[in-house]
């Protein structure tokens, strides 16, 4: 039995929070054998000197039967963000990792700030970890791995107009200029558009999860509602992408049938 430290707790909120943005994680996940922790023992782990066991049997690991709120999976990363060895690899500051954590709890989470919290969470899940098996699971980036994805991700951000960083509904938003941005991106990047689509669906995921569990609401109430946000979303998307395929396809000839 181990003693609790900061990267081992932080392994298992990231495995829980890079689950949530991931499409349709919870299922490919039980078909690929990854684990998926849900369940952690009341209050913050970094108080408490429980052993750290990701994993039991195979299965979740339950504590004592007690779910931990949303809360205080933003304590373990509030925590997390006090830790200099661990920001110090991002290289920001402690000061820094606070703002960081502030503005991620308010919905006010640029570009950039996901690409930093995605790669805090990757380096607390550790390499061939829960949070890396999650990140291999097929989606639309074209990646594979979660150290490709941020690569990506670092990609994208460099393709982007100052505007653009500093403004992301000039991104997400459902109109027309948006997609526009969108598909200039994607050529600027060296992306195709669903990967694009797949980057802007991870970032406002994080967004909206961080700022639910910010306002008091359980992990329960966030991720079920994220799994109905991004399945309106990805149904949105492939509705875009047989669209364009309509557009840049021939027109059927008018069956007999239809003439009567």
């Amino acid at each position: 039995r181990r003693p609790v430290t900061p990267r081992c707790c932080l392994a298992l909120v990231a495995a829980s929070v890079v689950a949530a943005f991931t499409p349709l994680a919870g299922q490919k996940a039980r078909r690929s054998g990854v684990t998926v922790p849900s369940l952690f023992v009341g209050g913050s782990l970094f108080r408490h000197g429980a052993p750290c066991r990701p994993h039991v049997a195979g299965r979740q690991h339950r504590i004592a039967g007690v779910r931990r709120r949303g809360a205080a999976f933003l304590d373990d990363i509030g925590e997390g963000m006090k830790d200099a060895s661990l920001l110090a690899e991002l290289g920001i500051s402690v000061e820094e990792g606070g703002a960081l954590f502030e503005r991620c709890k308010t919905g006010q989470m640029s570009f950039a700030d996901f690409v930093t919290m995605t790669r805090f969470l990757d380096s607390v899940g550790g390499s061939g970890g829960m949070v890396q098996g999650i990140a291999e699971l097929p989606d639309d980036s074209g990646t594979s791995g979660m150290a490709e994805k941020i690569a990506g991700y670092q990609e994208i951000l460099a393709a982007m107009e100052g505007p653009e960083l500093a403004n992301a509904t000039l991104l997400i938003a459902e109109d027309v200029p948006a997609r526009q941005r969108v598909r200039r991106l994607a050529v600027a990047s060296g992306r195709t558009e669903a990967a694009l689509d797949q980057f802007l669906l991870e970032y406002k995921t994080m967004v909206t999860m961080l700022m639910n569990l910010g306002s008091g609401r359980s992990m329960d109430e966030t991720t079920r509602s994220l799994a109905v946000m991004r399945a309106d979303q990805e149904m949105e998307a492939k509705s875009r992408r047989t669209r364009r395929k309509i557009k840049g396809g021939k027109v059927k000839k008018e069956p007999e049938w239809m003439k009567l």
